[in-house]
């Protein structure tokens, strides 16, 4: 299975026009310290759970699709570092037929999964602002909200540091959406590109939907796509 990093950033050749009488670095600072605020309420967030609806496709270069399935888990959480996940369901397509093979993903030895957070506080933190240039778009109204449109770029280009669109709340500066890719793809990855959405659930905002797609070739093994989207549905809280 291909491994994402959730990084971000872009570039954007534009004029930069300040808002509320800021510009960018201010902006960029207000951006940081709401992510501190953020970073706060996810420690102090305990004993809730949600359904995470997972749906992987593979295609080879003409565009048939070679693998399908689709995975269900229920997420238990009960502080920021300890969490469960169950699954619940697991369907592979084959023959023209959605195969129920829950039992026997079941029963397959756990395996450790690897990883990799995306953390706009480090991104955004002082530390890490000479590593990259931001730029301002403009505005954007997402679900009723409006929205600051920022970009980034990388400086240097790094397989680890992504290019992308973020979109932040104009009022309170937490981040609504962003869209990815890489500032320079990992070797295999001819094109990669992930969308990510979020939204607010008891003053915190968690993800609601991220959909990646990436363009691959492995020499002789492999060349197509690999498409997933990944559902945060049915939060539940305790407290």
């Amino acid at each position: 299975m291909i491994k994402f990093v959730c990084l971000v950033f872009v570039y954007c050749m534009v004029t930069t026009q300040p808002i509320y009488g800021q510009n960018v670095d201010e902006i960029v600072e207000q951006i940081y310290q709401q992510t501190l605020v953020h970073e706060e309420h996810l420690d102090s967030l305990e004993n809730y759970s949600y359904m995470q609806r997972i749906h992987f496709i593979k295609m080879d270069g003409d565009g048939e699709i070679e693998e399908q399935s689709k995975r269900e888990y229920l997420v238990k959480v009960f502080s920021r570092d300890q969490r469960e996940r169950e699954l619940i369901s697991a369907f592979d397509y084959e023959d023209l037929n959605w195969i129920d093979v829950t039992t026997k993903e079941k029963n397959k030895e756990p395996k450790e999964r690897e990883s990799a957070r995306f953390s706009l506080t480090e991104m955004v933190s002082p530390k890490a602002r000479g590593e990259y240039t931001f730029s301002l778009s403009g505005d954007k109204e997402i679900n009723g909200l409006k929205t600051i449109h920022l970009t980034v770029e990388p400086i240097e280009e790094d397989e680890e540091k992504f290019s992308g669109d973020l979109w932040f709340e104009r009022e309170s500066y937490n981040l609504v959406q962003a869209r990815l890719k890489p500032s320079d793809n990992p070797t295999g990855v001819e094109s990669m590109v992930m969308n990510f959405s979020m939204e607010k659930y008891n003053d915190v905002w968690l993800p609601q939907k991220i959909t990646f797609e990436a363009e691959v070739s492995f020499l002789i093994i492999f060349k197509g796509k690999i498409f997933s989207e990944i559902r945060f549905e049915d939060y539940q809280f305790e407290n």
